[in-house]
């Protein structure tokens, strides 16, 4: 495989990563690059997958977020009972008066 890491460089990767565990791939390459100018080093996300390949990073728990659990819309038994205002905010008209939008409607037939 021509785009393999070589075994050199997957070395000094890890080698750094042990000597500054709380760095990630891209600060990990940046400080390789000058101190081994000769080494072709990886991409960053290259870099990434084998220090999770090594074990050397640490997975994170996914942080479960909780959904709003919203507004139950009110029943009517019949049209009219419940009606509903909406504004829309203002804007403009070409001869320079504002306008406020407001939609009224009927929460049965909606």
């Amino acid at each position: 495989m021509p785009d393999r890491i070589s075994d050199a460089v997957a070395a000094v990767i890890c080698a750094a990563r042990r000597q500054h565990p709380s760095w990630g791939p891209a600060k990990l390459l940046a400080w390789l690059g000058p101190r081994h100018p000769a080494l072709e080093l990886p991409a960053v996300s290259t870099a990434g997958e084998l220090l999770a390949r090594r074990g050397l990073v640490k997975k994170r728990r996914r942080r479960r977020h909780n959904q709003h659990p919203g507004v139950v819309p009110p029943t009517t038994a019949q049209p009219n009972d419940l009606w509903t205002a909406d504004f829309k905010g203002h804007f403009r008209t070409r001869d320079g008066l504002y306008c406020y939008p407001l939609t009224i409607a009927d929460q049965h037939t909606r």
